[in-house]
């Protein structure tokens, strides 16, 4: 996976736990009276829009790896790559 599709993932993942710590916080402050249900929804939807991207980020991802591996001719897996260079090396030197 590219470097910066996994940098922005850890990102959205943060994006994702504040909005989520948010959206909780303020139905304890709408629960002690402190808070409108308009500002209830208002995190929540917050809280949806982050979740919908960081789904969109996944997705992008597995469309990404899917590309790679039909490009490659099928099969392809990162961490066989290491192996399949290791063996051709030694393969080489015979």
């Amino acid at each position: 996976m590219l470097r910066w599709l996994k940098e922005r993932l850890a990102q959205q993942n943060e994006a994702v736990a504040t909005a989520v710590a948010a959206a909780d916080l303020v139905d304890k402050r709408y629960a002690a009276g402190l808070a409108t249900y308009l500002q209830v929804l208002s995190t929540q939807n917050a809280t949806l829009v982050e979740k919908r991207q960081l789904v969109d980020l996944q997705s992008r991802a597995l469309s990404l790896q899917a590309n790679l591996s039909r490009a490659l001719g099928g099969g392809y897996r990162p961490e066989m790559t290491m192996t399949a260079n290791a063996h051709s090396t030694v393969a080489d030197k015979s």
